[in-house]
């Protein structure tokens, strides 16, 4: 979401909108690791207003929008049930609803921990709560920080080596915390 202060600035930010020139790129965390590792996904999106839910199919049909994104893996890793992970970096192309929750599951690689279009909820809540009793047990993290932030700040911070050693250490010790809780 993106706002602005001045109607100035809003004309701005909506004509970089209108001509593409506002990159929307995003962090995920997917079950899996998509083969191939990087490329473009271009489908129609069907939202069901009822469910609030949209699904991808494969033909034009009334109510279905064009939808495009591309992603990239940036890490796979595995967690103490042998199961893959991966952190992708997603471009979005067009912008609709749950775009990338639906077409990352409609390939079979749902976003980590999302009940609505991944794995049941109830072992996403039982999850969640491994992750939030393991960051209690001692992991510096604020209260605002989850389990796909400790991951995703670590990965950033160490392929921008801006990050001093003990920084470097704390991050790289909450993320194989985060690792040991989801298993």
């Amino acid at each position: 979401m993106v706002y602005s202060k001045s109607s100035k600035a809003t004309k701005v930010l909506s004509a970089d909108i209108r001509d593409h020139r506002l990159i929307k790129e995003y962090l995920a965390i997917i079950h899996g690791r998509p083969e191939p590792e990087a490329g473009e996904m271009k489908d129609f999106l069907f939202k069901d207003s009822a469910k609030n839910k949209s699904f991808v199919v494969k033909t034009l049909r009334k109510g279905a929008k064009e939808a495009s994104l591309s992603y990239e893996v940036l890490e796979t890793r595995k967690t103490d049930k042998n199961e893959e992970i991966s952190l992708v970096k997603i471009r979005l192309h067009t912008g609709r609803t749950h775009q990338i929750r639906a077409h990352m599951a409609s390939i079979g690689h749902p976003l980590l921990g999302d009940g609505k279009y991944g794995k049941n909820q109830k072992e996403v809540d039982i999850k969640t709560e491994k992750i939030k009793a393991a960051l209690r047990k001692g992991v510096d993290v604020s209260a605002s920080n989850d389990s796909f932030k400790v991951w995703a700040e670590y990965w950033l911070a160490s392929k921008k080596h801006e990050v001093s050693e003990d920084r470097h250490s704390s991050l790289q010790t909450r993320s194989a915390v985060w690792i040991d809780a989801i298993g």
